[in-house]
């Protein structure tokens, strides 16, 4: 009778536990949560769709990087002087860089290796379109407003030709195509996203635009990255071995091409995506 008690208690206490183990079990397999800003509109890199959802190239690289460190990653949406303060206010634990100026030192951050590699170019109508820098003395360039490229043109060529700073990149095209600018100076990424394919760049289009590379523009391989907080030196260091088990840096336009032979590609159906738009977190 002993004996039968003994085994009734030992049974007891391995149902008692086995809920216990469970939960362990789950803790050891929950993913860390991380909250990453995005541009809102900065297409093909990254923006957001009809139903606000994060689209573009390079948040389809992270969504890579993010399954690759176990991470459950979701975007807030915003300008970016506000996501890098929300960063620097751990709101947020990284942003993503698409060739804006920052200063790692000045700004308590660091910058992951490359997500993918820019290729300047001019945009120009064929018809009076310049093979060399001197050749744009007197006209008007436009470029995307406060980023590394604007910062390039006002050293290389803000004393031969008149820079004009967009907000948004398309307004540009449009200024190019009906003669309100000259020249438009942009990524290759871009060009082949938003005009490449439009009646823009036509053979029938009397003002149709080409692109072409003036000179070996020099931008720093950290121009489109993810920033985090400087003190995070354990999430940076497992997004750079992610970074790199991809192996060499791809081009931006690489990603685009990519991206669109997978969308010509069926695709069986799936679940919705848990990748979102979401609030800044509270404090």
């Amino acid at each position: 009778m002993k004996t039968l008690s003994t085994i009734s208690l030992a049974i007891w206490c391995l149902l008692c536990m086995l809920p216990m183990s469970s939960h362990a079990l789950d803790k050891t397999t929950e993913k860390t949560k991380l909250y990453i800003g995005i541009a809102q509109n900065r297409q093909p890199y990254a923006y957001l769709d009809k139903e606000k959802q994060p689209k573009g190239i390079l948040i389809e690289r992270l969504n890579t990087l993010c399954s690759q460190i176990k991470a459950d990653c979701e975007y807030v949406a915003g300008e970016p002087e506000q996501l890098l303060t929300d960063l620097q206010t751990y709101r947020i634990q990284g942003l993503l860089i698409i060739d804006s100026f920052v200063v790692p030192d000045v700004d308590h951050i660091k910058l992951t290796s490359p997500l993918c590699e820019i290729k300047p170019l001019f945009l120009q109508r064929q018809n009076d379109a310049r093979k060399k820098a001197e050749d744009f003395k007197g006209t008007t360039i436009g470029v995307g407003h406060g980023s590394l490229l604007h910062l390039y043109l006002l050293d290389e060529y803000s004393s031969l030709a008149r820079i004009h700073p967009y907000p948004t990149l398309e307004s540009g095209v449009f200024d190019l195509a009906s003669g309100r600018i000259d020249a438009l100076f942009t990524d290759e990424a871009f060009f082949q996203a938003r005009v490449a394919k439009t009646a823009l760049t036509s053979q029938t289009n009397p003002a149709r635009l080409m692109s072409s590379a003036v000179g070996k523009p020099d931008f720093p391989a950290t121009s489109m990255s993810l920033a985090v907080r400087e003190r995070d030196q354990a999430l940076l260091s497992s997004l750079e071995k992610a970074i790199k088990a991809n192996g060499k840096i791809a081009s931006c336009s690489s990603l685009l091409d990519k991206q669109q032979t997978d969308e010509r590609k069926p695709q069986p159906e799936k679940p919705a995506s848990t990748t979102a738009i979401t609030p800044v977190p509270n404090d």
